[in-house]
């Protein structure tokens, strides 16, 4: 303790010592130089960073709540720029995940301003619709919760409008919602996904689900119900992309050992939308209800007369001999009549979904490079250009073939069409397109030379300069220091048997004007001989 005191104290006696000047250049320098070297690591500390959050723009009080987060967790290693939040790019999975996980590292402020300005007043109570409108920011702060929880979803937010007037006779007006959803990074939101997120806002607020528009903030493509007099958003076009997606996809996955493969689908769907079947089946067995019998009974006489009409010869004229009846028929017909009902019904209805897969072709191309990989890693020698060329041919089919396979097992195809039909593999010479290098001028080259070795250099450069005045300072002190401790030679002594008595030394004397002057001829020579040549001179 007594050493750093005394270390103390020799600083500050020499801090006293030094001239006005030396002072202010031994604090303004340090300080420079220290600022220097900040603004070195602030603006060189660039690729080796990244923004948390793929560069999310934080408001005052999300940053202040996550860097509390980080801290909290332990994670320091992390500054602010602007209102972005930087850490290191190794670093940055571990701070992304305490900043999802943790409760009070994303604040959800989202309708903060309207429930403020809806706000009501302690001393007033608020009217029904200011009521309603509260509900209302309510349900979709609490949705968006639960939606930004889902876990392809990043950021979502919801503007909800219901048109004003009276309600109708269903009780309440009508609604509608726009449901904006950024999805995360590697993500795409399918129809399935829009339909779930649109059921969701209108089990929410009480709508339709056809007045609820999903909106993909990241392609800005809206995900609305399917309409049928709309030819690009009837569903049709969407069920084509949805499979295509899908298989290529679940293609690309089985095929991952193979780099650089091409994979084209094309999906073959019914283009019924939907279609409702219903068959009515009856019973063999019947009951009668109603049984009429009718019976038709019918008498028929046939007779003949015994000569035919007119005069007959040597006979009187009226004389007319009598009909004699020949024949007789009687007919009768009996018809019965029941009416029966069935003793069983039984009917039957099929729904059938509209826009089902019918089958799936598929294109598959692998590049001739991973065959000559293949090759050099089983150890096949490459000198023998020919039979290395038949080798590769004959890996090339094999493979091929076995692709086929493996992919025609996951396609689904038309009733009586063959698996290995929907399939195509081709190979193909992958051609990379070389970098067109661009010649660096000098006057380029010294500007990035400057950019990234300027500061540095002349921070160097200005801690030299600083450090030279600094000493060229503390030598003139010194000099200045010497020259006052300097003692000052004693009167010589008178001689021996002199009469003259030595004075008394009543203490330190005055400097006499010869001294003086002698003092100032040293301090400034060429001020002195200017002086001294102008009384030397003689007059004019």
């Amino acid at each position: 303790m007594e050493t750093l005191r005394r270390t103390l104290a020799q600083f500050r006696d020499q801090f006293n010592d030094m001239a006005p000047s030396a002072r202010l250049q031994l604090v303004v320098i340090p300080l420079l130089v220290l600022a220097g070297l900040g603004l070195v690591m602030y603006y060189g500390a660039g690729p080796a960073e990244e923004a948390l959050l793929m560069g999310k723009v934080f408001s005052a009080e999300e940053l202040k709540n996550a860097e509390a987060a980080l801290r909290k967790v332990a994670l320091v290693q992390f500054r602010v720029e602007g209102q972005k939040i930087l850490v290191p790019k190794t670093e940055a999975a571990r701070y992304n995940g305490a900043l999802l996980i943790s409760d009070g590292g994303m604040p959800d402020t989202f309708g903060k301003e309207f429930k403020d300005a809806l706000d009501p007043n302690p001393f007033m109570q608020g009217s029904s619709t200011q009521r309603g409108d509260r509900m209302d920011l309510a349900r979709a702060q609490v949705l968006t919760k639960m939606i930004k929880a889902i876990p392809f979803v990043e950021d979502a937010q919801i503007l909800w409008f219901r048109a004003p007037g009276r309600p109708s006779f269903s009780g309440s007006s009508r609604m509608t919602a726009t449901l904006g959803v950024r999805p995360r990074s590697g993500h795409e939101i399918s129809s399935e996904q829009a339909q779930m997120l649109r059921q969701a806002v209108s089990g929410c607020f009480g709508m339709a689900a056809a007045d609820v528009t999903v909106l993909d903030l990241k392609t800005g493509r809206a995900a609305r119900v399917a309409d049928p007099t709309d030819p690009f958003n009837n569903g049709y076009l969407q069920k084509i992309r949805d499979y295509t997606n899908h298989y290529q996809q679940l293609i690309s996955d089985i095929l991952k050992d193979i780099p650089n493969v091409l994979v084209a689908v094309n999906p073959e769907i019914d283009p019924v939308a939907g279609s409702t079947e219903q068959e009515r089946k009856y019973d063999s067995k019947s009951i009668p209800i109603n049984q009429v019998e009718e019976t038709q009974k019918e008498d028929t006489n046939e007779t003949a007369p015994s000569s035919e009409p007119g005069v007959r010869a040597n006979a009187p004229a009226s004389q007319r001999q009598q009909s004699v009846t020949k024949n007789t028929r009687s007919n009768e017909k009996t018809s019965t009549s029941t009416n029966n009902i069935p003793s069983g019904l039984r009917t039957v209805t099929t729904e059938k979904v509209g826009l089902t897969l019918k089958s799936v072709q598929a294109s598959v191309s692998i590049p001739k490079d991973y065959y000559r990989d293949v090759l050099v890693k089983q150890g096949v020698d490459e000198a023998d250009k020919s039979a290395f060329a038949a080798r590769m041919l004959q890996v090339q089919s094999e493979k091929e073939k076995e692709v086929a396979q493996r992919v025609a097992r996951l396609l689904p195809v038309a009733a009586g069409a063959v698996a290995g039909d929907a399939v195509t593999v081709t190979s193909y010479d992958r051609l990379e397109t070389p970098e067109t290098i661009t010649p660096v001028t000098t006057t380029a080259r010294i500007g990035e030379a400057v950019a990234n070795w300027g500061g540095p250099l002349g921070l160097a450069l200005f801690a030299m300069w600083a450090l030279w005045m600094l000493n060229r300072g503390m030598k003139r002190t010194n000099s200045a220091m010497a020259t006052a401790e300097t003692p000052r030679p004693t009167a010589a002594r008178p001689l021996a048997g002199s009469l003259v008595m030595p004075k008394e030394d009543d203490g330190p004397q005055e400097p006499s004007k010869r001294d003086q002057l002698q003092g100032l001829v040293k301090d400034n020579p060429e001020m002195a001989a200017s002086v001294i040549g102008r009384w030397l001179a003689p007059p004019k």
